[in-house]
């Protein structure tokens, strides 16, 4: 049996470098088994399983990261990045893992960042570590993630009986106005970029952008297997 990690590249690369740290480089993120089924809740669809690909844990409360196999492609590096909220959030966070690395480095989402020299230094080096394997700046994208896959997630999750999920799909788009791909194109346009839900009591998602559906129930059960000792984020 083979010892790799996963059968992409960049993330074995990135879990060359996370075996290697003793802190959080990212608080709350952290690499897990890959595709580890025996995460998802018991309701969740065979077809479901087939598409959803868990790989990390996005918070310290039990939010987490999957790729979704939006179609059959090769490079499995270049499938979006979906987060399942502990709190019952759920978009599409990334548009590839290229583009969540650099979230990695930009943001930090499980909320203040610590200060202890640790985890400054292992920052640091995780910030190198992006530079030097995938250079110093992020490819652009014409659409945001939720603009370019939102819809098309929303319709897959109805299709494999996933109602309740794309309900918090959906709400999402329409709070940020996002139109479907095809009046997108047919207005010549992209769909604003608004902050939606501020002062109305919903919870804020990955990079500041307001998440509907924060006081759902969670989605999914969070990741099983228990991380290594690190230090709370």
């Amino acid at each position: 049996m083979s010892d790799t990690y996963s059968p992409i590249p960049e993330l074995n690369l990135l879990k060359e470098f996370d075996d290697q740290c003793t802190d959080f480089y990212s608080p709350g993120f952290e690499l897990r088994e890959y595709n580890n089924d025996s995460s998802w809740s018991d309701s969740a669809s065979p077809e479901f399983y087939d598409r959803v690909i868990p790989f990390a844990q996005a918070t310290s409360s039990g939010s987490f990261y999957a790729l979704w196999r939006c179609d059959d492609r090769a490079d499995l590096a270049t499938l979006p990045v979906i987060l399942f909220g502990d709190e019952g959030d759920l978009y599409i966070s990334a548009h590839n893992l290229l583009d969540l690395f650099h979230d990695l480095a930009e943001g930090d989402f499980d909320g203040p960042a610590p200060i202890r020299e640790e985890y400054l230094t292992t920052r640091r080096a995780y910030l190198a570590w992006l530079e030097r394997n995938f250079g110093p700046t992020r490819p652009e994208h014409e659409r945001s993630p939720m603009e370019e896959y939102g819809w098309r997630f929303a319709d897959w999750l109805l299709s494999v009986g996933s109602e309740d999920a794309a309900d918090v799909v959906i709400e999402n788009l329409e709070c940020f106005e996002v139109p479907r791909v095809q009046e997108l194109l047919s207005k010549g346009g992209s769909a604003p970029h608004q902050r939606c839900g501020e002062g109305d009591g919903r919870s804020l998602g990955v990079g500041g952008l307001a998440v509907a559906g924060g006081d759902a129930a969670p989605l999914l059960e969070a990741l099983v297997n228990p991380p290594r000792e690190r230090p709370s984020p």
